[in-house]
């Protein structure tokens, strides 16, 4: 089976009806749309939620180790919160939390914000700013009202809130982003024995993702939002 996210039949005309204004006013059938998104997620020290690091080979179960046959799980394991951002040209600077931290707004101004306009700056010329759009997703964080405030200050070319399907983590490619990078960081049943040593993990990791992992999350994109408008999103699972 493959997962997807519960929504109710509200959510489903909201985004029948935003992703129709989307691919009109962004994704035009003439012209290029260059998108840039954010999002954060979290990384716990051994990935235990990870589908590769939840069994365990051997051919004698009786003369497995204790220490393999059980994984023992902390009621609330620390987590590390990673904010990225990237488009199909790459990645941007990422952000790690510091211990206990969440995203709020006044995280994602003063930390994160600013990040997406330099990604902006290194990553796209003068001239394609009129089609970049930054698209974040509807965290109430990324469109409180001294947020918009922050991205029209900082010249940022947002998708609104009118225009942002909710629940709708089928047509955002960064979160397949997440799912490489997870990979990569927890590969050969990794796990790292304090925070510092998986944040330092994160990081190289990330650096360790080809360029065209990216180019390969975005493309398609724009014929992807015509099908999710003519057959709902379900479609593009």
């Amino acid at each position: 089976r493959r997962r997807e996210p519960k929504t109710t039949e509200a959510e489903r005309e909201r985004q029948k009806e935003r992703l129709k204004k989307l691919s009109r006013d962004v994704f035009r059938p003439k012209g290029p749309a260059h998108i840039v998104m954010d999002d954060e997620s979290y990384f716990t020290l051994d990935g235990a939620a990870m589908p590769g690091n939840s069994g365990f080979y051997s051919s004698d179960r009786k003369e497995t180790p204790t220490d393999v046959k059980h994984k023992q799980e902390s009621k609330f394991p620390e987590k590390v919160m990673v904010w990225a951002v990237i488009s199909y040209r790459g990645l941007g600077e990422i952000y790690v939390s510091k211990k206990g931290e969440c995203m709020n707004r006044h995280i994602y101004i003063k930390e994160c914000l600013p990040r997406v306009k330099k990604f902006e700056k290194k990553f796209y010329e003068a001239r394609e700013k009129k089609d970049i759009w930054f698209w974040p997703d509807l965290a109430t964080a990324h469109y409180a009202k001294d947020t918009v405030a922050e991205m029209t200050a900082l010249d940022l070319q947002y998708i609104t809130k009118e225009l942002n399907p909710p629940n709708a983590p089928q047509i955002r490619p960064i979160e397949n982003y997440w799912s490489a990078l997870k990979q990569k960081v927890y590969e050969g049943n990794w796990s790292a024995k304090n925070r510092q040593q998986l944040i330092r993990r994160i990081k190289y990791s990330a650096k360790k993702i080809e360029p065209s992992t990216y180019q390969n999350l975005f493309v398609n994109l724009k014929s992807k939002m015509r099908r999710a408008v003519k057959n709902g999103l379900e479609s593009l699972i």
